[in-house]
């Protein structure tokens, strides 16, 4: 879409059966061309009887922490979350990193999907 003319941003919703994309458009826009080409490179990419939304909006939202537009967003998204596992064995990764020590809840950062 990046090659689309007039399509100044956007945004691609993952959906049960194609995609939902919001469009910031500077001048006209053929929605329904965008949609049927979306749909033809859904198709050839293996997803049977796609279904793409086009539509227009005035902005996108922005992540707060750093002001970046999310492109792409799947299905059944949550947000990022920390995950507390036990690790009894001790670990360096680094020379930099001091080990853990046996039995400290080790900590993973992960999205959930």
């Amino acid at each position: 879409m990046v090659r689309t003319p007039n399509v100044a941003e956007y945004q691609v919703r993952q959906t049960d059966n194609g995609i939902d994309v919001a469009v910031i458009a500077e001048g006209v826009l053929d929605q329904g061309a965008l949609a049927a080409s979306l749909e033809r490179m859904l198709r050839s990419a293996g997803v049977s009887d796609p279904r793409v939304h086009v539509h227009e909006v005035a902005a996108i939202p922005r992540l707060p922490h750093s002001g970046k537009t999310r492109r792409f967003i799947p299905m059944n998204t949550a947000p990022l979350s920390a995950v507390v596992l036990d690790d009894p064995q001790p670990r360096r990764t680094a020379d930099s990193v001091r080990p853990q020590r046996a039995g400290r809840p080790l900590v993973v950062m992960a999205w959930v999907m």
